[in-house]
């Protein structure tokens, strides 16, 4: 789910303004990381867990985050009112530099489980991208079908959205949202075939909620 971004920078300058408490830093900060979007799911706890990060991998991680949060206000001011396409363009450069950035601070299974989480975590949109069409050899009957799941999905999960943004409780619209997308990559991988879905599954791996 994305949040409001304006909202998100504007908790920010409240923090510098008044000193909120730890964990109130804490979750704005979540919050900026999250809305960054990308591999950026790569902050959180859970998946710093499944991931079987050290200490020392974490706090590398930590001190890399806490750099790219530094621009984090200015990049959100300039990707706000982009859509999906536009916003991942101009994200891409920090996007890049991240995984470069994971890549050789994990073990090998590490970086090959953050690939299986970060297909999982833009599924299903990424199903129309043009690499995982070639790939999974998804014919153009398929395309269009996920298409028509994507879009039933995104109809369903704009009023959520609007719900967030004139301050409905986060948490119960998250688990919506997050229950909406499961339904649509169920759809999804129903519409495959036997070959396309244990080639689906060995690039996924095992499944994990991100969201």
């Amino acid at each position: 789910m994305k949040l409001d971004s304006i909202t998100t920078i504007a908790c920010l300058l409240l923090l510098a303004a008044v000193g909120l408490t730890r964990s109130q830093d804490e979750e704005a900060r979540r919050h900026l990381l999250h809305e960054l979007g990308g591999p950026y799911f790569v902050s959180r706890d859970k998946v710093q867990v499944e991931m079987k990060l050290s200490d020392e991998q974490k706090q590398k991680l930590q001190e890399k985050l806490s750099t790219d949060l530094l621009e984090a206000p200015n990049l959100l001011g300039q990707i706000k009112n982009l859509k999906g396409g536009e916003r991942e363009k101009m994200m891409q450069p920090s996007y890049e530099k991240l995984v470069a950035f994971l890549q050789p601070n994990l073990t090998a299974d590490q970086f090959k489980r953050f690939q299986q989480l970060q297909l999982q975590y833009e599924t299903p949109s990424i199903m129309l991208r043009p690499e995982i069409v070639t790939k999974l050899h998804i014919t153009d009957e398929q395309r269009q079908q996920f298409m028509a799941a994507i879009q039933d999905m995104q109809k369903k999960i704009a009023p959520l959205l609007q719900e967030a943004k004139s301050g409905g409780n986060q948490q119960e619209i998250l688990l919506k949202v997050t229950k909406l997308r499961l339904d649509c990559q169920g759809q999804i991988v129903a519409l495959m075939n036997d070959s396309q879905r244990k080639q689906w599954e060995e690039m996924t791996g095992t499944p994990f909620v991100i969201w």
